[in-house]
């Protein structure tokens, strides 16, 4: 640390100016990506992704259901709860009774984009 003094110190002043000017920048830019990151209007994603795979359901025999979408810890990430899949039966013929529409559940779902891994 002391190291660290010493050195800018030696910096000239318009170096320094400069320098400090980065450093707000880069705060700047920091908090910028935080809160765009956590105020982000995760609802109307959840909307977007249900409707879009809903509309492309071919003749209407799958429907998603998302309960919640929000942020995750894990920059940059997004968690999903009450995640279900409902598969509807195909048509009988008259008279049989249709079985329950089949469905997968995911209580809780997170995921997260990984730069730079394999």
């Amino acid at each position: 640390m002391k190291k660290f003094v010493l050195n800018a110190a030696k910096l000239s002043p318009a170096k320094l100016k400069y320098l400090r000017w980065a450093g707000y920048v880069a705060a700047y830019l920091l908090a910028f990506v935080v809160f765009a990151y956590v105020s982000f209007p995760y609802e109307r994603l959840r909307q977007y992704v249900v409707s879009s795979y809903n509309a492309v359901s071919v003749g209407g025999d799958s429907r998603l259901e998302i309960d919640s979408l929000t942020w995750s810890w894990r920059f940059p990430g997004i968690v999903a709860e009450g995640v279900r899949l409902v598969v509807t039966p195909p048509a009988l013929p008259e008279g049989d009774k249709p079985p329950p529409p089949a469905s997968s559940k995911f209580r809780r779902s997170s995921s997260a984009a990984r730069l730079l891994r394999s």
